[in-house]
């Protein structure tokens, strides 16, 4: 089974719409880690907890979050960025 990736950082995941009818990809993977410059991680974090993510999830687009690590503190942030996405969902 052949599955396709599309890596995107956090602070560009708006173009993914833009574009949605043009994506292939089986999962689109927003990066909050090295592709989201230290400085900017709270806005990429803030973004992505207003982005609407429905039409690419009505095209049966997976999505997936890397994360910075747990041992830092933006580590902790992003998992409570996925916590209140969850309840945000739910």
């Amino acid at each position: 089974m052949d599955v396709c990736y599309l890596y995107t950082p956090a602070l560009r995941v708006d173009s993914l719409v833009a574009h949605r009818d043009s994506i292939e990809a089986d999962m689109i993977v927003v990066d909050l880690e090295d592709s989201t410059h230290i400085h900017s991680k709270n806005d990429a974090r803030h973004k992505l907890s207003e982005f609407d993510f429905s039409p690419l999830a009505e095209k049966g687009i997976k999505l997936g979050l890397r994360i910075n690590t747990l041992a830092s503190y933006d580590g902790i942030e992003d998992m409570r960025l996925i916590q209140a996405l969850y309840r945000k969902g739910n």
